[in-house]
């Protein structure tokens, strides 16, 4: 065994779980899970069947290899070619590529040597490779267990609304997140949009909209543990300290949240219905999960997909599960069509969404229908989210026209933005972009968000135009459920970057100056 080819196995993996010893904070073990399940199957399918032509297990070893290989490194061969005539053409160059392993092909077939010794080469040089990556994950989520403590003491340190009265009959409630949606000021002075006429529309249906909102946080995996939890974040970072890089704890704040548990205690039943991230993909605690095709992490898709041959061939081809821009296009929209089926049913609903919309990628055109890619690519980062803003509006004008008419007890309906766009450097600068360094102008951009609330059949609810979603909840239920929450005054967040999440530090006064008090 020790000439059998390992190596087949062992560079998959080393590449694969490379990109995620990058960031190793940010990864779930679930989702490692997955990544190591492909890393096994794909090589042995490949092993299997070059072996059907080779016929030699070696051979079909090194073919496997650099077919697999060639699948990969296609995306760097079309970049080096794409600005030639003819040649950098999909239709062309994959065919040439093609063509190309068959000539190696061939010529692996002619080898009269054993290859033991190459075989045994490779073997040694991938576990080499392997060790890396392997290394860093391993670790990092061994020293995972140390933050269990601190995570349960937080959990337990967050607010327990206590009812003192229940609405009979209980209205279905309903807490939209569109991610990366702006705010008026936003959508206007960095997208030259003007977006009066959805607020035009939400007040004339009863909604109270907050034009001078802000999000708490910078980010949905801070955002949305906040408003469902109904609390600030500080005793997180405070317990689990600044050099922490672990993630998970937010995405269990994400998951385990206290507003999904209240409703449940007071008979709703609680849907959630997610998006291609896999930290809302799915909610183990939900009744139902609402979901198009979420049984493979996009993430690890565009490993597969994106970044290899297989998506120019899919595109080619009309392949529409190689196309991640396609499905998430039909997610999307399919999640509009679901949801609003929902109030027809009788029990009272708790219902969770995560849209990816406007938030990139761009995949709707402003009509609605999609957006392909080469059609993306001729437009500006602003027209792109314009259109797709445009789309994202016309399908939430014809999702609350259908809650409202077919709900036989007037709904609940908070709509909201986890965080507000994305500035152009941060767009430019990824993971290197320091927060501590960016201008009141960019925080404000990040941070400026949708907010309207549809609040019906109660008065002198304490809205106002800086509200922010860690107060929203405590709103709601206030109103409802007479929980007796005090709001909390309204602060925004900021992280340094995403390798030190925990390091928080307050924007609120560089953003809009003194915290607003609540009323």
């Amino acid at each position: 065994m020790k000439r059998f080819p390992y190596y087949i196995w062992l560079a998959f993996l080393a590449g694969v779980l490379s990109d995620y010893a990058v960031r190793p904070g940010l990864t779930h073990l679930s989702e490692l899970g997955v990544v190591v399940a492909l890393g096994l199957a794909i090589p042995a399918a490949a092993l299997v069947l070059f072996w059907l032509v080779c016929r030699q297990v070696r051979k079909a070893g090194l073919a496997g290899f650099l077919f697999l290989l060639l699948l990969f490194f296609y995306p760097k061969l079309h970049g080096w070619l794409e600005s030639w005539p003819l040649v950098g053409s999909h239709r062309v160059l994959i065919p040439a590529t093609l063509l190309l392993f068959v000539g190696v092909l061939w010529q692996i077939l002619r080898l009269r040597r054993p290859l033991e010794g190459a075989t045994l080469l490779l073997n040694v040089v991938t576990a080499g490779a392997l060790l890396y990556p392997v290394g860093k994950l391993g670790l990092f989520h061994l020293s995972r267990v140390t933050t269990s403590d601190a995570v349960a003491r937080v959990m337990n340190e967050r607010p327990d609304p206590q009812a003192t009265r229940r609405p009979d009959p209980l209205p279905d409630i309903y807490y939209l997140i569109f991610d990366r949606y702006g705010s008026p000021s936003v959508l206007a002075s960095h997208y030259g949009y003007d977006n009066s006429a959805l607020y035009d529309f939400l007040r004339q249906k009863g909604f109270y909209v907050a034009p001078e909102s802000h999000s708490n946080y910078l980010r949905t995996a801070f955002s949305l543990p906040a408003s469902l939890n109904m609390t600030y974040l500080d005793p997180l970072a405070a317990a689990l300290g600044p050099d922490n890089e672990d993630w998970s704890p937010l995405y269990q704040l994400l998951e385990e949240h206290v507003v999904g548990r209240f409703l449940q205690q007071q008979g709703y039943t609680f849907i959630h219905a997610g998006s291609w991230w896999w930290a809302t993909r799915r909610n183990r605690l939900a009744d139902e999960n609402v979901n198009w095709n979420a049984a493979l992490p996009m993430p690890n898709l565009r490993l597969l997909v994106d970044f290899t041959m297989l998506k120019p061939l899919g595109q080619e081809l009309g392949i529409e599960w190689l196309d991640l821009r396609r499905q998430q296009w039909r997610r999307e929209t399919y999640k509009f069509e679901r949801i609003a089926e929902i109030a027809a049913r009788p029990e009272p609903t708790f219902l969770f969404a995560h849209f990816i919309l406007p938030h990139e990628p761009y995949v709707f055109d402003r009509d609605g229908s999609f957006l392909p890619e080469d059609r993306m690519r001729q437009r500006s980062e602003e027209e792109n989210y314009r259109n797709q803003l445009l789309a994202t509006n016309e399908k939430l004008r014809g999702l609350v026209e259908r809650l409202l008419a077919d709900s036989s007890t007037p709904p609940v309906i908070l709509l909201q933005a986890d965080e507000g766009p994305a500035p152009e450097r941060f767009r430019h600068e990824g993971i290197r972009f320091r927060w501590r360094a960016a201008t009141a102008e960019e925080l404000r951009e990040k941070t400026g968000i949708l907010n309207a609330y549809l609040l019906p059949g109660v008065e002198s609810v304490p809205l106002y135009p800086s509200i922010t979603p860690v107060n929203s909840f405590r709103v709601v239920f206030n109103a409802y459920f007479g929980t007796n929450l005090p709001l909390l005054p309204d602060r925004i967040f900021a992280h340094e970057e995403d390798r030190h999440p925990y390091r928080l530090f307050e924007v609120t006064d560089k953003v809009r100056g003194p915290a607003s008090p609540p009323r």
